[in-house]
């Protein structure tokens, strides 16, 4: 096996290590040996650091925080001189000084995207150069493009190394320059979890959000615009807080370092601080978080708590905080409420407590059963919580009297309601015998009326003989349809046929019978007036021509002209006299006229 030891005074350096060539794996490195190259060097090699006909490799060496550092180069299989072995591991032993100057002679650089591709401290910047820096994710030295940086991350460290040449005899080949570059720094902001509003507290804002209460793990990131990926990993330092009657109040021992997460059981009021690294000082990134019941006013379900009259440790109290979100501002003993700085004067309290610490103690009822509820204000409201503490052994004791007092309730209950039932029963039995005596009584009186109406028909038959009794029924029947037929007929000729004889012409001439209606709804005088009045007259009537002719070479008057003229109608042929009628048009009051005369 083949040791060497160096002390290096660098974070990373090149180191040249002789190797196979690449091909198969077990070739001659001398004579009648063999050399296989380790695996782990085989993924970490950098091909631009291979020389010598590719014999030789520069691997790099990182320091890690032990100051050792091992590189297995592979196994040497040959004939050892008194040695049993077939192989041996090829290793070098790196021991690293106690501190290294180099961190605080980098450059800055505020980037996230690319770096210097060289430095003037590389021999003024015309040496070929060789940029390295570690994955953060797996700690691998990687290669660097300077032009475009694969997956960057704050305080990263790029080490320039100029590139080692073929005739290169230095067994270690420290950076001739250092880039440690830094951004604009992040937001703290917590994942699935959005401030639905801002409390502010003695100058601190506080960003509030609500949860159910239960025990949550939270995540963290550091994000700067929209970026979360440059900041990963880095700590952040957590402290909790408490909230104490309008003031706040650090929680000793509470602070420690996270990286990606931290747990709040229940409700809790965080501080989260970060660190940013700025050109040669750091900017404090500070947020405050307020883990809040969803509703203002928190009601917590009620609970109870049993214990024995010796029992001297449990006690009656009102703890004077609620986790580190709220303080005991009232309290409510057996239904008395009272603020806590007046209790000494509240009547059914005073006397009645007394406080120690971080607890208010209070008497235990006389009656063993002792409800207190405590109200804790908090940032935005309140909490409330209710207890029921129970001394078991007064609790039995009333458990016993109230049994007996129930089971003499419960016997006088029962007698009554025996005493009810017997009642009940008793008003039954008489409901059914009277209910038997309706049915009886009903029975008979349906059997005596059908012997009754049975009576008339039997007597006929007994008289006539049952043939000509049914006979008789239906010779009366036809009787009486007869009379009725009589009456009809006798009603319709004198009042029912007129009647729908008068509708018949009623709806043919509706005008004439609201004329005639019209006209006899009137007095018999104003009637004669009415038939004689002038507008009622036909034109004909009341310009009647005066006939002439000549007599003795004068015109006289003969008469007046008839009425009727070549217009004459016969009308009404199957009565016994005539009836002449001329047939006169519209008038100038747009009527219309018949006038008659009548020959018998």
């Amino acid at each position: 096996m083949l040791l060497k030891l160096y002390l290096l005074d660098a974070a990373l350096a090149l180191m040249p290590l002789p190797i196979q060539p690449q091909g198969p794996p077990h070739n001659v490195f001398f004579d009648d040996d063999d050399f296989k190259l380790d695996d782990q060097l085989e993924e970490s090699r950098i091909n631009s650091l291979i020389h010598q006909s590719k014999t030789l490799i520069w691997t790099p060496s990182m320091r890690k925080s032990s100051s050792k550092v091992q590189h297995n180069c592979g196994k040497l299989f040959s004939k050892f001189v008194d040695s049993s072995d077939s192989f041996k591991y090829w290793i070098y032993n790196i021991m690293w000084k106690n501190a290294s100057s180099l961190p605080k002679s980098a450059t800055l650089k505020h980037t996230k995207t690319d770096i210097f591709n060289n430095h003037n401290k590389c021999n003024n910047g015309n040496e070929e150069v060789v940029i390295l820096t570690k994955n953060k994710e797996n700690g691998m030295i990687v290669k660097v493009n300077p032009a475009a940086l694969e997956n960057p991350y704050v305080n990263q460290i790029f080490h320039y190394f100029i590139k080692p040449k073929e005739d290169n005899i230095n067994l270690i080949q420290e950076p001739c320059a250092t880039v440690k570059i830094y951004h604009d720094c992040p937001i703290i902001t917590l994942k699935d979890y959005s401030p639905s509003s801002q409390n502010v507290i003695n100058d601190n804002t506080f960003n509030v959000i609500h949860i159910n209460g239960n025990k949550e793990i939270i995540e963290v990131y550091l994000v700067a615009d929209e970026d979360k990926s440059f900041y990963r990993g880095e700590t952040i330092n957590l402290r909790k807080m408490r909230y104490l009657k309008e003031v706040l109040e650090v929680i000793e021992d509470s602070k420690k370092p996270i990286t990606s997460n931290f747990t709040i059981k229940g409700f809790d009021m965080v501080e989260l601080t970060y660190d940013c690294p700025d050109e040669g000082s750091f900017i404090q990134q500070t947020q405050r978080f307020y883990f809040a019941p969803g509703v203002k006013d928190l009601k917590l379900p009620g609970k109870t708590v049993k214990y024995g009259t010796n029992d001297t440790i449990l006690k009656l109290n009102c703890p004077t905080a609620y986790l580190t979100v709220g303080y005991l501002k009232e309290v409510v003993y057996n239904g008395i409420r009272g603020n806590v700085s007046t209790l000494s004067s509240i009547d059914g309290i005073k006397g009645k407590f007394k406080k120690t610490g971080t607890n208010i103690i209070f008497d235990e009822a006389e009656n063993g059963t002792t409800t207190i509820e405590c109200f804790y204000k908090t940032l935005d409201g309140f909490i409330t919580t209710i207890t029921d503490f129970i001394n078991k052994d007064k609790a039995t004791e009333r458990e016993q009297y109230l049994a007996a007092i129930l089971l003499n309730e419960t016997m006088a209950y029962n007698l009554s309601l025996a005493l009810k039932q017997q009642t009940i029963e008793e008003k039954s039995k008489a409901v059914l015998s009277m209910n038997d005596t309706l049915r009886k009584t009903k029975k008979f009186l349906t059997q005596t009326l059908h012997e009754k109406n049975k009576s008339l028909f039997k007597e006929i038959s007994d008289k006539v003989g049952e043939r000509n009794a049914y006979i008789l029924a239906v010779g009366f029947i036809l009787l009486i349809l007869i009379i009725l037929t009589v009456i009809f007929i006798i009603l319709y000729r004198k009042w029912l046929g007129l009647f729908l004889t008068m509708l018949k012409y009623k709806k043919k001439y509706p005008n004439v019978y609201v004329f005639w209606n019209n006209l006899t709804s009137e007095s018999f005088d104003t009637y004669c007036k009415t038939i004689r009045d002038k507008k009622y007259l036909s034109n004909k009537v009341l310009n009647r021509k005066v006939v002439k002719k000549m007599e003795g070479g004068e015109e006289v008057d003969v008469g007046i002209s008839d009425l009727f003229d070549g217009t004459l109608v016969n009308c009404y042929k199957n009565m016994p006299r005539k009836i002449k009628a001329h047939y006169m048009y519209t008038d100038t009051e747009n009527r219309k006229y018949i006038l008659s005369d009548v020959s018998l």
